[in-house]
């Protein structure tokens, strides 16, 4: 994947999201109409979204979600680990995995996108775990494979 399909990926992601805020805004405008008063109509709103993003059902789109074939983890330190994620190609994969990670809390230290075969993108990225404690490779591995399945993504072989 080139800079410009990252960017454009993630110029979609966020025209997707400002649209879905869109939509749910005017759709709790009509269910409330003068029923709340205007802050307690959008603590109405904040708190449903807040529940659909943590039931992974928040981002509702047309588009299919990436496909993960593989997930290679490798720790390189302590509490820092590499983490190499095989994804078919497809609109948005990169920014997909990478939301799945991020979701996660760990610091991302580096992150790089590389077409490998022609419908194959490698995302890696190196993290760091925050909290002091017995994270191995496989609890690591675990974690983002429980995580990507919550947020909808397919895997090959979990």
């Amino acid at each position: 994947m080139d800079k410009r399909s990252v960017l454009v990926d993630a110029l979609a992601y966020l025209k997707s999201i400002h649209e879905e805020t869109a939509r749910l805004q005017a759709e709790m405008k009509e269910k409330t109409g003068s029923a709340l008063p205007e802050g307690k109509a959008e603590e109405a709103w904040r708190r449903r979204t807040t529940t659909a993003f943590k039931r992974g059902g928040g981002h509702k789109s047309s588009k299919p979600k990436a496909q993960i074939l593989e997930i290679d983890t490798e720790k390189i330190e302590d509490r820092r680990f590499v983490v190499k994620i095989t994804c078919k190609e497809g609109l948005g994969v990169g920014g997909e995995v990478l939301r799945v990670i991020e979701s996660l809390g760990f610091e991302i230290t580096y992150t790089s996108l590389d077409q490998i075969k022609p419908q194959h993108v490698l995302t890696t990225v190196f993290v760091r775990i925050k909290k002091p404690g017995r994270m191995t490779e496989e609890k690591l591995k675990d974690c983002i494979t429980s995580t990507a399945l919550r947020f909808g993504l397919s895997l090959q072989n979990p």
